[in-house]
């Protein structure tokens, strides 16, 4: 598996983990539709992302980058950032625990590096690079 792949597939977890804390672990609210809309893209996005890369199909990269710098941005407008809009749902205005608040930081950071890995991706020459580490015979 290539660590595109990985990363996608973290991206997906961190996003199906941090859903599931919405509606397991944090205190019952009603959500506007223009915030839980955007998370349903988000999730979406993620799954397409990490089918893409899965199959090493030539769109994963550019499409890591898209979803997983657009997550890493949306975690940050809608939970970080004080109310600024209907698109806001900003934790600091919440009583949660500390589980709810590592399920927003860590969202962001494999976010931004699913971003990076899909950079990199692009590069010309990533393709033949990771196939040579996958194919180079292991040193004893």
């Amino acid at each position: 598996m290539t660590a595109l792949a990985r990363a996608n597939l973290a991206l997906l977890g961190m996003v199906v983990a941090h859903d599931l804390d919405h509606l397991l672990n944090q205190p019952p609210r009603h959500l506007a539709t223009q915030v839980v809309v955007p998370g349903f893209i988000g999730l979406a996005s993620a799954i397409v992302a990490a089918i893409l890369a899965l199959r090493r199909h030539p769109l994963a990269p550019p499409a890591s980058v898209l979803v997983g710098f657009g997550t890493a941005a949306g975690f940050i407008a809608v939970h970080l950032v004080p109310y600024w809009s209907a698109f806001s749902d900003p934790y600091s205005r919440l009583d949660l625990n500390a589980l709810s608040w590592l399920l927003v930081a860590l969202p962001i950071a494999v976010a931004f590096l699913a971003g990076v890995y899909g950079t990199r991706a692009l590069r010309p020459g990533a393709a033949q690079a990771e196939t040579s580490q996958i194919s180079a015979p292991l040193s004893p």
